[in-house]
């Protein structure tokens, strides 16, 4: 995921879903804001469960941190969220100038975007949601130097294929071209797209893991030892998320979810990261991507090809 944003995974009715988001953890909570329409916002209104991923980009996902718990939505129309959340409502005003000033370049990009914001995603369009966390794991390249809740227990890992990989995203003919140069260096071999994230059903709810993207072999490569903590359903839906959010402007960022059932790979031996990491494929069935604030869905025949 880029630099400044973490990963935020939410339950929808395809499986395990990850965007970028920027947020600030304060208070006991991570926080952070969307749209009132959001996939985000309804996911978690129809399950109140997400998890947030952080991770060290510098060190191609060597170090991590991920957090997951019970999830909330403060929608200053609906007084209905303030009093089911009187704690969180009454530090709105707080949480919000706090994430504008830790992301102070992308607020004050909005004022240069101007009336081209729509109106869904101004600040009359937002919510504030949270994540108060009761399973949290630590990770650096010494090992898992934290685990609570179910996620201190490791466990075994489903059986592992060898010769799968993820087939290239196929777009529908209206998408965006820089969409489609993201796509293309995704599976180009000499392509800047060094790090992704992944988005798994778990026993304790949906979890993002941040991975590095392998556009030879078509997989995210995750490592071992944070997957057998995690016990991912792998016949639920998962999906890897792949994003360009280097302009600060939020007219201006790309990103790409690949969608569908999810599949362990075992890295070749000459694999840069073979010892210790895994790679996850995805059969991919449908593709979400967006380009500033404009997003679609295509729906496609999902497969892992061999």
């Amino acid at each position: 995921m880029s630099r400044g944003f973490e990963s935020f995974c939410v339950a929808s009715h395809h499986g395990a879903h990850v965007t970028p988001q920027a947020g600030v953890t304060t208070l006991g909570r991570y926080w952070t804001t969307t749209s009132r329409e959001s996939l985000k916002c309804r996911a978690i209104l129809a399950r109140p469960v997400a998890s947030v991923a952080m991770a060290d980009s510098t060190r191609s996902g060597a170090s991590m941190t991920l957090t997951a718990g019970r999830a909330r939505v403060l929608d200053p129309l609906d007084p209905g969220t303030a009093v089911a959340d009187p704690y969180g409502a009454s530090m709105i005003g707080m949480i919000a100038g706090r994430i504008a000033l830790e992301h102070l370049d992308e607020a004050l990009a909005y004022g240069q975007i101007g009336k081209a914001v729509p109106q869904t995603w101004s600040l009359r369009g937002r919510v504030l949601l949270s994540v108060e966390p009761d399973q949290r794991l630590v990770a650096d390249s010494s090992g898992i130097v934290e685990a609570t809740g179910r996620w201190a227990t490791e466990r075994e890992l489903p059986a592992i294929a060898r010769r799968v990989r993820t087939p290239p995203a196929r777009l529908d003919d209206h998408v965006h071209d820089e969409v489609r140069r993201l796509v293309d260096d995704a599976w180009s071999p000499d392509g800047p797209l060094p790090s992704c994230s992944i988005g798994l059903t778990t026993p304790v709810g949906p979890v993002a893991v941040p991975a590095i993207w392998d556009a030879d072999h078509g997989s995210a490569v995750v490592r071992r030892d944070v997957l057998s903590r995690l016990s991912p359903i792998f016949d639920s839906g998962a999906c890897i998320t792949l994003d360009r959010n280097a302009d600060r402007r939020a007219d201006e960022k790309v990103g790409l979810i690949l969608r569908g059932r999810p599949l362990l790979r075992r890295l070749p031996r000459t694999h840069a990261f073979a010892d210790g990491h895994l790679g996850v494929v995805i059969g991919v069935d449908r593709v979400t991507w967006w380009h500033g604030f404009t997003s679609g869905t295509s729906v496609i025949d999902g497969r892992a090809a061999a």
